[in-house]
C-alpha cells in the first residue's frame, strides 16, 4: 500500500510541475486554472480558453491549445485574411478606388466578390478576387478576344499545298485554324485529312510516312550484342525487317546457337554460360537425356520463370539455391537486409500455376544435389519422369532446415522447431520449404 501512495504522490507531483510550465496558462479560465494546477486534469480533458479576437471562452483540450491551435470560429473567420492582401497585391492594380482601399486596409478576403474594371472597354465587372487573374478582361471582351484568335487566315505559306475543294474555302475566309482540310504529304505527295495548326507546327507528312520513317529507324539502329546473330537474322537486321521485339538466334561460342528477344542481346548473353557451376552440372546431366532444354523459359507460366523447361515431356525443374532461396526469419530480415530469401508460399505457387497448365515441375535444392546419396536420388526421378512414371506428388509445402555444418537436411517437427529457428537467427541452420515431388 506504501509503495502505492508512493507512485500516486510523485505522478501527482509530476502533473503538477508540468502544469506549471503550461505555455497557455494565462489564457485558462480562473476555475479550470486552478484545478489544472492542482493536478485534476490531464492533456486529454477539455476546459475553458479565453479566445484574444472575440474575446469571449471556449472549450478546448489543453494538449491541442499546447500545439497552438485557437478558436475554431475565429480561426475559420479569419482564414482569408492571410492572404497576400494590400498594395502588392497581384489584382490591386485592376480594384476600382473603393475596393482598393479595402484592400489596402485588409477589410476583404479573397473569397469575397469584388468590382475590377476591364482594361478594354473600361466597364465595371464583378467577380471573386482569389480568381481573378492580373490584366483580366470582363465576360464579353474575354470572349471578343478568344473568336479573334481563332479568325481565318489567307496568307499561310503552304496555301499551294491545300487541295483545289478545300483551298477556296481558305482564300474566302470560311476556316480557321481549327479546321481540317485536305492536304498534301510532304514525302509521298497523296491528299490527307490535317488541321491547318498542325501543319502550321511543321508537321508535314501524313501518317503511314510517319509511322514508316519511324519504325526504320528504330530497326537500323546499331545494336552491341554480347553474342553475333546467325548469319540469316544479322542479314534481316540490316534490311530492317526485324524489330526489337523479334525472336533471334544468337550464337554463343561455347554453347552454339540459342533463341533470345533481340533487344535482349546487348544485356544477356548465353543462359547456359550465365549457369554457375552446381546448376551447370545438373544441366549437363539432363542433356544426356534429351537435347531440347529450355533455359529460363518464361513463356509457359509467365511472368514466372522455369530454370530448365523439357517442352518434349512437359517437364520443369526449378533448381533452387539455399542462400538465394530460403525463408528468412523477420530476425534475420533486420540483420541481413542485403541477403537473399523468398516467402513461405513462393515455390508452392510456383508448383500449383505449372500444375493447372500440365506441366510437372520438380523443385531440386543444390543442398540436396551436392549429396551423393540424395543426388542419385534425384537422378532416378529425373528418368523415371521422362520415361512416363507416375512420379508422387505430395500436396502441401513443406518446411526443411538445412544445417551447414553438418550438411544434413532436417524436417521440421512442432517440439524442435523453436531450437532450429535460433539456430537459423544464428546463421547455423538455412530454413526453406518444398513441395511437389520430395526428395
Amino acid at each position: 500500500m506504501k509503495n502505492n501512495e508512493q507512485k500516486m504522490t510523485s505522478s501527482m507531483s509530476k502533473r503538477i510541475n508540468n502544469a506549471k510550465k503550461y505555455p497557455y496558462l494565462a489564457e485558462m479560465h480562473p476555475d479550470d486554472r486552478a484545478n489544472y494546477l492542482a493536478g485534476k486534469y490531464t492533456q486529454k480533458d477539455k476546459v475553458r480558453f479565453l479566445c484574444a479576437d472575440c474575446n469571449e471562452y471556449y472549450e478546448q483540450t489543453i494538449e491541442r491549445r499546447g500545439r497552438g491551435i485557437k478558436h475554431p470560429a475565429c480561426t475559420h473567420k479569419n482564414r482569408g485574411k492571410s492572404q497576400r492582401l494590400g498594395e502588392d497585391y497581384h489584382s490591386f492594380d485592376d480594384l476600382t478606388p473603393e475596393y482598393q482601399e479595402k484592400c489596402r486596409n485588409k477589410e476583404i478576403t479573397t473569397k469575397d466578390r469584388v468590382d475590377f474594371v476591364c482594361p478594354v472597354c473600361g466597364d465595371i465587372y464583378n467577380t471573386l478576387l482569389g480568381s481573378h487573374e492580373k490584366g483580366g478582361y470582363c465576360v464579353s471582351c474575354a470572349s471578343k478576344l478568344r473568336r479573334s484568335a481563332c479568325q481565318p487566315r489567307t496568307d499561310y505559306d503552304f496555301i499551294d499545298d491545300i487541295h483545289p475543294d478545300d483551298r477556296h474555302l481558305v482564300e474566302q475566309g470560311k476556316v480557321n485554324n481549327k479546321s481540317e482540310v485536305r492536304i498534301k504529304c510532304s514525302d509521298c505527295g497523296e491528299y490527307f485529312s490535317q488541321v491547318i495548326a498542325s501543319r502550321t507546327n511543321g508537321f508535314t507528312r501524313c501518317r503511314e510516312c510517319g509511322d514508316k520513317d519511324k519504325g526504320i529507324a528504330r530497326r537500323r539502329r546499331k545494336y552491341n550484342f554480347i553474342n553475333p546473330l546467325r548469319a540469316d537474322y544479322a542479314e534481316a537486321l540490316k534490311n530492317g525487317e526485324l524489330t526489337c521485339a523479334s525472336r533471334v538466334i544468337f550464337i554463343c561460342p561455347a554453347h552454339g546457337e540459342y533463341e533470345q528477344k533481340l533487344s535482349a542481346g546487348q544485356k544477356h548473353g548465353c543462359q547456359t554460360c550465365a549457369l554457375t557451376e552446381t546448376p551447370y552440372s545438373f544441366y549437363k546431366f539432363l542433356l544426356t537425356l534429351t537435347d531440347n532444354i529450355i533455359v529460363n523459359d518464361r513463356q509457359q507460366i509467365a511472368p514466372k520463370e522455369i530454370d530448365f523447361y523439357l517442352p518434349d515431356y512437359k517437364v520443369g525443374f526449378e533448381f533452387n539455391d539455399i542462400n538465394t532461396h530460403q525463408t528468412l526469419f523477420p530476425e534475420q530480415e533486420i540483420n541481413n537486409r542485403n541477403y537473399g530469401g523468398k516467402s513461405a508460399k513462393y515455390h508452392y505457387k510456383k508448383w500449383q500455376t505449372a500444375k493447372k497448365k500440365g506441366i510437372t515441375l520438380m523443385h531440386v535444392w543444390d543442398v540436396d544435389w551436392q549429396d551423393e546419396d540424395r543426388k542419385e536420388k534425384i537422378k532416378d526421378i529425373v528418368v523415371s519422369l521422362l520415361s512416363g512414371q507416375t512420379i508422387e506428388e505430395v500436396n502441401d509445402n513443406t518446411l526443411m532446415f538445412y544445417e551447414y555444418k553438418t550438411r544434413s537436411v532436417i524436417e521440421s517437427k512442432p517440439d524442435d522447431y523453436e531450437a532450429l529457428r535460433e539456430k537459423c537467427i544464428n546463421g547455423e541452420m538455412a530454413r526453406y520449404y518444398t513441395c511437389g515431388i520430395r526428395v
